[in-house]
């Protein structure tokens, strides 16, 4: 039978096809930003079956099956997990266009060798198929890793974590390294003091330091920061709807942060003054450490508020958010740099008419002697797919410098999401070898091919110093 995810897939040109095949198909990835449990890879978990690998956790499915009008009996619910299957089997078909299709077919073909369609039809063969593969210790938590051609991966990280799994994996050896992120989102939850307060108490436990003021609340922030950097940790995150830079003073912020303490609301302006001082201040860290910081701007989640309440975050209920104020952006990052404590930093847009802004805005920070300080991170979640990727592609090359960009992620809770990496080599290799089958570039192979081993590969390398 013909193969629908082929050798050529998506490379429409032959010399797409040798870009492609001799350069960037087998190199190594760094995913260096992702939502996997680091429980997991430590323990080398086994799954009971392919719902659990597949369909728990993501929402991305969840998603397209309530747009269908499927009950959430059989998504979230208490289903089996046969059940679960056959729905999204009976779904997928009607994804056509999607990057659901492309990425169900391009992981049922690199992890189990599987050509045929999922539909209602296939249902019950790829089910049987896959479930006594699983049951062998080739398709472990690791093994999927190590089919990927993983060589780093980034997990998504508390402040209060303690990093057992991280600290336990890495004493192992494996052909691989883990390392820790510090997601810094509850450090600045000042728009829900009752939950603030709570996380507050958990790192108070966790640092063995007593917060009663902004200025102990910083050496929480430092200690936090200096133990994930002892633990391999060189990457800092935030997801922000929303960034207001405010003008600060340490002791301004410190009569605001005294009035969360005692569990007083603050007004939208208090929360932007104590959310840019806390920002600045891990920025501060990041310098002094050669961390890099990455802000995922324009989410608006939980929008749901009905289903929130019943199943909680990241179930399938975000959406794009309204146009990010670029000015406060750039606000935060001149600051910074003016006080000599800017990071290298990846920005993450999700709202696509900001696009050229953030293209643009590579080059607002440069450094001599660092490749691409500033990176507008990867099409992300919603524009995470086909014309999404070409346009960030198109977009970056037009307006920054795209041998500069430090490539591709799965920002994915799932084992198999690692064919993205593939997916998006295959889409830069169409766009760069149909460019030169027309004449706009010319066809030198070596030279192209090393700038796309470096969009690929070598320049995340690189830039978080995994090669030293």
């Amino acid at each position: 039978m013909n193969s629908f995810i082929h050798d050529d897939f998506l490379l429409d040109t032959e010399s797409s096809r040798i870009l492609f095949h001799s350069h960037v198909k087998n190199l190594p990835i760094i995913d260096f930003h992702n939502h996997i449990s680091a429980e997991w890879i430590n323990e080398n978990h086994k799954f009971n079956s392919i719902t659990e690998l597949w369909l728990n956790g993501d929402h991305y499915k969840w998603r397209a099956m309530r747009i269908l009008g499927i009950d959430e009996h059989f998504i979230t619910g208490n289903a089996s997990d046969w059940e679960k299957f056959k729905v999204w089997a009976e779904v997928c078909p009607k994804t056509i266009r999607n990057p659901l299709y492309h990425w169900t077919h391009l992981e049922l073909k690199r992890f189990f060798d599987i050509d045929l369609l999922l539909n209602e039809k296939t249902a019950a063969t790829i089910y049987e198929q896959i479930n006594e593969k699983l049951s062998s210790d080739d398709y472990s938590a690791r093994s999927f890793l190590k089919k990927s051609n993983v060589e780093r991966i980034c997990t998504t990280d508390m402040p209060n974590s303690k990093l057992e799994s991280h600290i336990s994996f890495n004493m192992k050896k494996e052909s691989f390294t883990m390392h820790p992120t510090l997601r810094v989102d509850t450090l600045l939850g000042f728009d829900k003091i009752a939950d603030f307060l709570s996380t507050l108490k958990k790192l108070e436990n966790t640092t063995s330091i007593s917060v009663i003021d902004w200025y102990s609340y910083k050496n929480v922030i430092e200690s936090v920061h200096s133990y994930f950097h002892e633990n391999n940790c060189r990457l800092s995150d935030i997801g922000i709807e929303e960034l207001n830079f405010s003008a600060i003073n340490d002791s301004f912020v410190d009569f605001v942060f005294k009035k969360v303490l005692s569990g007083k609301l603050i007004s939208n302006d208090e929360q932007n003054l104590l959310k840019t001082a806390v920002l600045l201040e891990i920025g501060r860290l990041n310098a002094e450490k050669g961390w890099v910081q990455q802000f995922h701007l324009g989410a608006m989640r939980n929008s749901n508020s009905r289903m929130f309440s019943k199943l909680g975050p990241d179930s399938g209920f975000d959406t794009i958010g309204d146009s990010l104020k670029i000015s406060e952006v750039v606000r935060m990052l001149d600051f910074m740099d003016k006080e000599g404590h800017l990071p290298k930093s990846i920005l993450y847009n999700l709202n696509p008419t900001d696009n050229s802004a953030m293209a643009a805005m590579t080059g607002l920070f440069s450094k001599a002697g660092t490749i691409g300080k500033i990176q507008w991170g990867a099409a992300w979640w919603f524009l995470d797919h086909y014309s999404g990727i070409k346009e960030h592609l198109n977009t970056l090359s037009s307006l920054g410098i795209i041998s500069s960009f430090v490539g591709m992620i799965t920002d994915s809770r799932s084992l198999m999401s690692f064919t993205r990496h593939e997916y998006f080599r295959r889409i830069l290799c169409s766009i760069v070898g149909k460019e030169i089958q027309q004449g706009l570039l010319p066809t030198d192979y070596d030279s192209i091919g090393e700038i796309l081993t470096a969009i690929c590969y070598t320049n995340a390398k690189h830039y978080f110093n995994f090669d030293s």
